[in-house]
């Protein structure tokens, strides 16, 4: 069977400036990383995608309206998990086939799934193997936060962003001193790959900022965004009733960081001296939220947000009725969906613009991220389980990567590079070929200037 995905992938190797930054170099030979590790940094620089895509080689995601081309079921391959229950990748900026992943502690060495508490480790996929190899172990519970009333007991789920020169790593965590549920912690990585332990710390608390709030609001499954120069954290949020633990629903909520004095990024507006911000507090949005049908009125999940330098591009999912977990028995329940905005912090933001269902594998799943592959190809990889009920577009289950069409030609042969090119699905022509005379990843207005209109090669085309 064939799948159709309107989401487009092309890359292109750029050595201009993107966002104001230069690009970063390619990402150096990691090979002997078991015994010495080197970040690629690159001071001030910015890599404006931050999610997995080498250095030089920026991911442009186009959304294309008529998608002529196929993901062809039958070209899904199926990929060990190095540990049990582990099937999230964090791609790690620069550094291609290489992630973060969750590995449980297990109590008893011959069983792989024993143990409740876990910890983040570096491995590298070898893609013809199809599987991980485990590099070293970097997060390893219990660790005592800075200041002493938080320790970690558990640490997972992690996403890792380069900002300000240098690499940051999130994970939900939770232990001895937190209060309600599972929270987001935060710290810098060294050039070894190691947690700059002395300067991470709790960021979002998994609680309510109400008092005496029915529920706890936990701050999960934390996803960091390097867009347009800015550096965002989205995290999902399961409501759930104190009283019994019953979760009531799932939503993402997120917001701007920005750097404080001491160095750490810090939710924007929300003071430094304070403890880490409450999950639901007004400063924080709902980005992506529920909806009045019975089928996405208790699940807005979330897995991933990547930015091509206009717009954000979420993965996640959605579930109504009965529906809290991927295997519950709910029509729908944790099915797929992409979706895409301009503006990441609006509320709602990721609700008005989505992929067809239709489109999209029918299984419900986890964990769907966009992955790079060192050779340049893309691929969604995510955990996908078998639906209660198949459907046309049920596929198989397990820990699967799907490559994702490279490029969809929607130029004619008269409409050449470099003055025509592809974007949003359409053959458009050059900023310069419209008239414009400069371009910024803003609105023209913004710098008072005017909107020339839509092209191919810039975010916002200006005269």
């Amino acid at each position: 069977m064939k799948i159709l995905f309107i989401l487009i992938f092309s890359f292109y190797y750029s050595i201009q400036t993107f966002a104001g930054e230069l690009l970063l170099p390619q990402a150096k030979n990691l090979n002997n990383l078991k015994n010495s590790t080197t970040l690629k940094s690159g001071g001030n620089n910015v890599a404006p995608n931050a999610e997995g895509t080498p250095g030089s080689i920026s991911a442009s995601i186009f959304w294309a309206q008529n998608a002529s081309n196929a993901l062809d079921s039958r070209t899904i391959i199926s990929l060990d998990q190095l540990g049990c229950n582990s099937p999230i990748l964090a791609a790690i900026p620069d550094n291609p086939d290489y992630f973060f992943i969750r590995l449980l502690q297990n109590t008893n060495p011959s069983d792989g799934c024993s143990g409740n508490t876990w910890s983040i480790a570096l491995a590298k996929m070898d893609w013809n193997q199809k599987k991980l190899s485990l590099i070293k172990k970097i997060i390893v519970p219990p660790l005592v936060l800075p200041g002493g009333k938080y320790t970690v007991t558990t640490a997972y789920d992690p996403s890792v962003l380069k900002f300000d020169g240098k690499l940051w790593v999130a994970f939900e965590c939770h232990g001895i001193g937190f209060q309600g549920s599972v929270g987001t912690c935060m710290g810098p990585l060294s050039n070894t790959f190691e947690l700059d332990l002395a300067h991470s710390y709790l960021l979002v608390q998994g609680k309510s900022v109400t008092p005496n709030d029915a529920y706890d609001f936990s701050a999960s499954v934390p996803k960091l965004l390097n867009h347009q120069g800015h550096a965002y954290l989205f995290w999902s949020v399961a409501r759930i009733r104190k009283s019994d633990g019953v979760w009531a629903d799932v939503t993402t909520r997120g917001v701007e960081l920005k750097l404080a004095n001491d160095g750490s990024l810090w939710p924007k507006k929300w003071a430094r001296s304070n403890e880490a911000i409450p999950s639901n507090h007004p400063l924080t949005t709902i980005v992506w939220g529920l909806e009045s049908d019975e089928r996405s009125n208790r699940i807005a999940d979330s897995f991933q947000f990547i930015s091509d330098g206009q717009y954000v591009y979420g993965t996640g999912a959605l579930g109504g009725g009965n529906c809290l977990t991927p295997t519950d028995n709910s029509p729908g329940c944790y099915r797929m969906a992409i979706a895409r905005t301009i503006n990441p912090l609006n509320y709602h933001a990721f609700n008005k613009e989505k992929v067809s269902e239709s489109l999209l594998p029918g299984n419900p799943h986890e964990y769907s991220r966009f992955i790079s592959k060192a050779d340049g190809s893309l691929w969604l990889v995510g955990a996908f389980l078998t639906p209660k009920t198949a459907s046309d577009r049920t596929i198989q289950a397990g820990f699967l990567a799907f490559p994702i069409p490279k490029t969809l030609s929607w130029c004619s042969s008269s409409q050449k590079a470099p003055d025509w090119g592809q974007k949003n699905g359409k053959c458009l022509a050059s900023c310069g070929g419209i008239g414009g005379k400069v371009s910024y990843n803003e609105p023209c207005v913004q710098h008072g200037k005017a909107d020339v209109g839509v092209a191919y090669d810039v975010p916002f085309c200006c005269k």
